[in-house]
């Protein structure tokens, strides 16, 4: 099999017993997850509504980890946070908006 196919597709045994500590154990041996974790840098907790790190000038967490649960897609948020940045520093700086000549 490809690398693409076997990340997806499990060659172990598949699991074919009724006991509850087996399956628990089985479980334990071949569960895994390539997920993104949610909930361990929530906004309000670790970082404000603009998403800056309290207490750490110039550092921002932007991804899935600032959702306590995850909305369903987190392509956009990046992509968000980057404009709203970018607003930021044109209103803080007149000279960042001017075209160069």
């Amino acid at each position: 099999m490809s690398m693409s196919i076997t990340r997806f597709t499990s060659t172990r045994p598949q699991h074919n017993s009724s006991s509850s500590g087996e399956l628990r154990n089985y479980c334990k041996q071949n569960v895994g997850t390539h997920y993104h974790y949610h909930g361990g840098c929530t906004v309000g907790s670790v970082v404000d509504k603009d998403y800056k790190v309290h207490g750490m000038k110039g550092l921002r967490v932007i991804d899935g980890s600032t959702f306590w649960e995850s909305p369903g897609t987190l392509l956009m948020l990046e992509r968000y946070r980057g404009i709203k940045i970018l607003e930021e520093r044109e209103i803080a700086s007149p000279f960042a908006a001017q075209p160069c000549p």
